[in-house]
């Protein structure tokens, strides 16, 4: 695959929620597995819950519409050491 022009967009968990089966055929993808593996399910669970966090900022990015990437990551509270 040739990536020609990638663009990147932040979302809000919400917005996030809406794309959780591209995530998860992305993350399948990435891993070498299927979309329902358990791999992948433990994936949809920890995504589920982090889309109610504060501060969670998902950004995905995409080559011609098609999702080719993206991070999750959330703020963790003041002492909190949890991953």
């Amino acid at each position: 695959m040739t990536i020609n022009d990638v663009s990147l967009a932040h979302h809000d968990g919400k917005e996030a929620a809406a794309l959780l089966e591209e995530l998860c055929d992305a993350y399948a993808d990435a891993y070498g597995v299927g979309p329902g593996e358990e791999k992948t399910g433990a994936f949809r669970r920890r995504a589920e819950k982090q889309f109610t966090r504060p501060g969670f900022a998902p950004v995905t990015a995409r080559d011609e519409g098609r999702l080719v990437g993206f991070v999750l990551g959330y703020t963790l509270p003041a002492g909190d050491m949890h991953w």
